[in-house]
């Protein structure tokens, strides 16, 4: 007959990343708006704008309290992500697939991203850095 009890070890171990877990999510949103608002910072204003819904625009980029107020601006996206440099187009596409899965996915299809090492591989230091904190933090938009 087999044992169905868990030793204390376990137990401890489950608990510790339960509230390690928490904890993390817990601050999450605000994390993933940080890294979200130096992305747009990277690539321009211009390229975002607010959903009118949900929220008023920020004065500044600065002043951004909720990533309702910088959605990525498909219209604009969609007729002129070709001007950005390669960097900046992946880097926009990324953060697209946050906002819309399918739409950002196609986005980065189109600039011949095929998954996260051709990513990777195309962004630097700084984008790669904006792209982990939106992936550790990213609770759903």
């Amino acid at each position: 007959m087999k044992d169905n009890h868990i030793d204390e070890v376990t137990l401890a171990r489950i608990r510790k990343e339960r509230t390690e877990t928490q904890a993390h999510y817990a601050q999450a949103e605000g994390v993933f708006l940080d890294a979200w608002v130096r992305g747009v910072k990277i690539i321009g204003e211009a390229w975002f704008t607010a959903n009118p819904r949900f929220c008023k625009k920020a004065p500044s980029l600065d002043q951004v309290t909720d990533k309702w107020q910088v959605i990525p601006n498909s219209e604009l996206i969609n007729e002129r992500i070709g001007v950005l440099s390669g960097g900046e187009a992946a880097l926009l596409a990324a953060m697209c697939s946050y906002y819309n899965a399918e739409w950002g996915g196609q986005l980065m299809q189109d600039l011949g991203l095929q998954g996260l090492a051709d990513l990777s591989a195309t962004l630097d230091l700084r984008g790669n850095r904006i792209i982990a904190d939106l992936m550790l933090n990213y609770t759903g938009w």
